[in-house]
């Protein structure tokens, strides 16, 4: 895409985790090289249009009735899965993208040209019906006029599995999306419920795992959009002499071991207000050294449990990661 519209094709990314500090923002630029169609300047991060990032602090309060407050213990989203479209008519590229709760983020763009247009206020997506068009955990939203009717429709991976699509039943500048319907269902446990881990979704090894990206083209040119779906799939070998029920058992307890703890939400809950105080212009030198010494807490904290999920998860099986892309022909 040509985002800065300089006739040269640019790239543009999410991030896996998102760091104002760093200078790494939901989304980032990539600027097309002239002439060098495979080379790309140094990442920038897009930014709204009065220099903000595009993040979640202005939604807390349409949030917080829905009682997904956790979603706020920081602004900054993580793995963040960005789609740039013209979603109500006027001309202008939008930004929308999926984060790691599974909601769908939109910053309208505005008339001012460039990469930096987007609106500083966000919107979650809702469906006819004022329910948010969420998935389970992170999603990844791909817009396309499926149904031919001249608007934009929405596909959408699910993070633990499963693909979703939500009919425009309104028109090219005023969309009306349907609930979300499952197309392809996500990966289940024995018991029918998602599969929580990697583990459940390799073995089965008749669907995408998770993580989906989600894209339609007409990949056979028989005139019908099909699926084209990239996946993350952990393929894991239990340790000999360790039976399938005591293996289920382990798999549960490190599934549980990978949930935020206490410990981690209280540290990252200091770090982010120290971090509002710099942002906010309002710095002393005994805030800066009560920041060092927080960011250190986090990154002490998430360090010391992932050791932990490490140890345990070496005890009982062996993993290698790999990712594999699913078609899906339309009948």
């Amino acid at each position: 895409m040509d985002l800065d519209q300089d006739g040269v094709l640019d790239l543009f990314s999410g991030a896996y985790y998102c760091n104002p500090v760093r200078d790494c923002a939901p989304v980032m630029f990539f600027k097309g090289i002239k002439d060098s169609p495979l080379e790309f300047e140094k990442p920038i991060p897009i930014k709204t249009i009065s220099g903000k990032y595009p993040d979640l602090s202005s939604l807390k309060e349409v949030l917080i009735p829905e009682k997904t407050l956790p979603l706020f213990l920081n602004p900054v989203p993580s793995k963040t899965k960005p789609n740039l479209v013209d979603l109500n008519g006027d001309g202008n590229l939008d930004l929308i993208y999926g984060e790691q709760k599974g909601y769908l983020i939109k910053f309208n763009g505005t008339a001012d040209k460039g990469v930096n247009h987007f609106a500083d206020q966000a919107e979650i997506l809702k469906d006819i019906d004022g329910n948010f068009l969420k998935l389970n955990y992170s999603s990844t939203p791909h817009f396309i006029d499926w149904d031919g009717d001249n608007d934009l429709d929405l596909v959408c991976g699910a993070g633990r599995s499963g693909i979703y699509y939500s009919e425009n039943i309104g028109d090219a500048k005023n969309p009306k999306w349907k609930a979300l319907t499952e197309w392809i269902s996500p990966l289940t446990d024995e018991n029918g419920n998602i599969a929580q881990h990697d583990t459940q979704n390799a073995n089965l090894g008749i669907k995408p795992g998770r993580n989906l990206t989600v894209y339609a083209d007409d990949y056979n040119n028989d005139g019908k959009l099909d699926l084209i779906v990239g996946d993350k799939t952990i393929l894991d070998t239990p340790k000999p002499g360790l039976s399938n029920e005591a293996y289920i058992q382990k798999e549960n307890e490190y599934e549980t071991m990978q949930d935020t703890t206490e410990e981690e939400i209280r540290a990252k809950r200091e770090f982010q207000k120290l971090l509002n105080i710099r942002l906010a212009g309002k710095s002393t030198p005994e805030t800066e050294q009560k920041l060092k010494e927080a960011r250190l807490l986090v990154k002490t904290t998430r360090d010391n449990q992932r050791k932990k999920e490490t140890a345990f998860k070496d005890s009982f099986k062996t993993s290698e990661q790999v990712g594999y892309v699913w078609l899906y022909l339309q009948k």
